[in-house]
């Protein structure tokens, strides 16, 4: 099925109804099936798929610098996450990190991809805020860090 013939049967099972129906017309009920008809559908906006966050961080870890701009912006979005089958993160091995952030400034001339990948790297950065301060992880961290103070700079 299509996504446009999906989205077209669930607006009409969500908004489906007569004006007969009980509590139709009433602004409290109109307003919870709104609610409800926005929630499903904004849902995902956000939210940044974890395969295609896995497969960037493994098209990394397998081709290094010579990844491709799909890749590397999923990448950047998973430097902070569990993104392979050991459970590593990227941020864990601080020659990956160096790679991954030249490929990232190897953007810089074309603004679009940098700043795709600047926010994936933002995002990251505020991930990896929550988790604990492990040691493994303190040379990818102030390598990140200081990447993102030189990109707020400028």
């Amino acid at each position: 099925m299509s996504a446009l013939k999906s989205l077209r049967k669930e607006l009409k099972r969500a908004l489906n109804g007569r004006p007969r129906q009980l509590g139709w017309g009433d602004p409290e009920s109109m307003r919870d099936s709104l609610a409800a008809v926005r929630e499903r559908f904004t849902r995902r906006s956000g939210a940044i798929p974890a395969e295609r966050v896995a497969r960037g961080v493994l098209a990394l870890r397998v081709l290094g610098a010579g990844v491709d701009f799909v890749h590397l912006k999923y990448a950047c979005y998973g430097i902070a996450q569990h993104a392979d089958w050991n459970g590593r993160r990227l941020l864990e091995d601080a020659a990956l990190v160096k790679k991954l952030l030249g490929s990232v400034e190897a953007l810089r001339p074309n603004a679009r991809r940098f700043a795709a990948c600047c926010r994936g790297l933002r995002h990251s950065w505020q991930e990896a805020s929550t988790l604990p301060q492990l040691p493994a992880t303190r040379e990818g961290r102030a390598l990140l860090k200081s990447f993102l103070l030189s990109c707020e700079l400028q």
